[in-house]
């Protein structure tokens, strides 16, 4: 079973973009077993993306904002029609704690570097400014999506709530050679 956990972004050329951490976990220990990006892109293409990874879904968390009202309504709403069903892990109060928790637990994580590639290289790049908050230099937006795994799991909110399977079905059977294979 697989949880998601988000950084959102938005669908605009200079919005930022979109980070998916797909993980599984045991009693004591955290598999980061693949990552999603992507920048400019609508909603409905990260939640294809989902549907054709080979995962049985156990859960969908996005960070605070993921309930924030936009043109649409709110995005908890709008992902469900798209088969994501959101669980929302509510805002803490110091960036700068959440960095600490990261820190504290990161001995029970296990990333597989193959798949996880590119998450690596935002951890390694991901800096710190002044006042112990993150530099916007891109890299944050992955390392966010993992402070969404960590804050979940501090809150003890991380549960079963998806069906065994994904049942998403797409028309469009074109969407995998075209859309994978020309965006990465």
């Amino acid at each position: 079973r697989v949880y998601t956990f988000w950084d959102l972004g938005g669908a605009g050329d200079e919005s930022d973009p979109t980070a998916v951490v797909f993980a599984q976990r045991d009693e004591k220990k955290w598999r980061l077993i693949d990552y999603y990006e992507a920048k400019g892109c609508m909603f409905e293409e990260h939640a294809r993306v989902l549907a054709m990874k080979p995962y049985a879904y156990a859960g969908h968390y996005g960070p605070h904002d993921v309930s924030k009202k936009q043109s649409y309504g709110d995005l908890i709403t709008y992902a469900k029609k798209w088969g994501v069903e959101f669980k929302r892990v509510i805002k803490t109060n110091s960036v700068i704690d959440d960095i600490e928790v990261m820190r504290s637990n990161w001995k029970r994580l296990e990333i597989n570097a193959e798949t996880c590639d590119l998450l690596l290289g935002h951890i390694e790049n991901y800096k710190e400014g002044a006042g112990g908050k993150p530099v916007k230099n891109g890299s944050q937006h992955g390392v966010d999506a993992l402070r969404t795994l960590f804050m979940a799991d501090k809150l003890g909110i991380i549960i079963d709530y998806i069906g065994i399977k994904n049942e998403y079905e797409y028309e469009d059977d074109d969407y995998e050679e075209h859309y994978l294979i020309d965006r990465y």
